[in-house]
């Protein structure tokens, strides 16, 4: 008899006991998001932090810091008076020359300093009142770019090539001079300086026999074998690179296998290269179009 209420005493206890610890957890459960089993509470992901919207009226600062659309100087050709519009502003520019004055003329080579003043107008919404000192770029060759601490107002130096007579393409990275029929020299706006690279000396033709022998001709001798050619320099899109571009046309009545070499003294590129329309050379009135259109060098 005893036994049987000690084991009912014992089984009320665990009972009890149970019902209790089940009390306790889920009132912790409750109070501090605790797991009844486990015992540290799982962290919710934070949320992400929604965008500050701006007030009515309340302008945001300009951040599109490369300006496009104007070109470097050109010998020859006058300056250009706007630049490409953004989403965030509007220039316009005043030209002056390296001393400082007004200057609406055309340009000129020989070392000289124009500069470029840019205004420009911020559109609804946009302020330049943060922008920091010289942040402003240009996608062309210049010699420095400034702009103030909340300046609207950009100052871009240029400096045209050196000598007389050399030509560039706007871009403001190359030029060159036609020293002769086939011979140019190359510069390059490099460190904030135009260089010399050398001459594009030396573009040889060979006229190739029958018999598998050839002989260099000069460029004038070309139309004694009934060919036609012409040879030119030309801007990559970018700019940043020139292009020898011949051009040649057989007018005789018989094939002509003609191979030209050219290379930029003092060998920064050298190629040989066969012209032919087929194994038996260039054929009658065959026409060979702008052959040789690859870079002179590239920087």
């Amino acid at each position: 008899m005893k036994e049987k209420l000690l084991a009912v005493l014992l089984s009320l206890t665990l009972v009890v006991s149970l019902a209790s610890f089940t009390a306790f957890a889920e009132e912790q459960e409750g109070a501090e998001g605790m797991d009844p089993i486990s015992e540290e509470a799982e962290e919710a992901p934070a949320l992400p932090e929604a965008p500050v919207p701006l007030m009515e009226g309340e302008e945001q600062p300009v951040s599109i810091m490369e300006i496009t659309g104007l070109r470097a100087p050109v010998a020859g050709e006058s300056g250009d008076t706007d630049i490409d519009e953004t989403d965030q502003y509007t220039g316009t520019v005043v030209w002056q020359d390296g001393d400082g004055n007004p200057f609406s003329g055309t340009f000129e080579e020989g070392m000289m300093i124009y500069k470029a003043i840019i205004t420009l107008t911020p559109k609804a919404g946009y302020t330049f009142d943060s922008v920091l000192e010289n942040v402003f770029t240009l996608d062309v060759g210049v010699k420095s770019v400034t702009n103030a601490v909340g300046s609207n107002v950009v100052e871009a130096t240029f400096v045209t090539p050196p000598e007389e007579g050399e030509v560039t393409d706007g871009h403001g990275f190359s030029a060159y001079m036609l020293n002769g029929e086939t011979q140019y020299a190359p510069l390059k706006w490099f460190y904030n300086e135009w260089k010399l690279l050398g001459f594009g000396d030396n573009v040889e033709f060979f006229v190739h026999e029958e018999d598998g022998s050839y002989g260099d001709v000069d460029f004038d001798e070309l139309a004694d074998y009934g060919l036609q050619a012409t040879f030119d320099i030309d801007f990559s899109a970018d700019g940043k690179s020139l292009m020898p571009v011949f051009s040649m046309e057989n007018t005789s009545d018989s094939p002509v296998t003609v191979s030209i070499s050219h290379h930029i003294w003092p060998g920064l590129i050298s190629y040989n290269r066969m012209i032919e329309e087929d194994s038996d050379g260039l054929a009658p009135s065959g026409t060979i179009a702008e052959y040789g259109n690859r870079p002179g060098f590239y920087i």
